[in-house]
C-alpha cells in the first residue's frame, strides 16, 4: 500500500513508488532517486518541515509540499 513520504517518521525506510509532480520527479532522478530505490527519513525539522531523505549515499532536503507528492511503500 503506497503512502505519501511525508507520513513517515524519522528513521523509517520505504521503497520509492512514484512522484506525482513532473518537475519534482526530474529533480529526484537527477539525484539518483528512481522507482524501487530504498529511502530513509534521516531527519526532520520541528513540525516535519523540511525533512532529510537519504538514498544510498545521497541526502536530499525536501519541503513537506514536496514529500506529500512522493509515494512510497513502507518497509517493515
Amino acid at each position: 500500500m503506497a503512502i505519501a513520504l511525508c507520513e513517515l517518521k524519522k528513521g523509517a525506510k520505504a521503497t520509492l513508488k512514484c512522484v506525482n509532480n513532473p518537475s519534482l520527479e526530474l529533480k529526484m532522478l537527477e539525484f539518483g532517486f528512481v522507482e524501487g530505490t530504498t529511502l530513509t527519513v534521516s531527519g526532520c525539522a520541528p513540525f516535519g518541515d523540511p525533512a532529510i531523505i537519504e538514498c544510498t549515499c545521497t541526502k536530499l532536503i525536501l519541503r513537506r509540499s514536496e514529500t506529500s507528492q512522493i509515494m512510497v511503500e513502507p518497509q517493515l
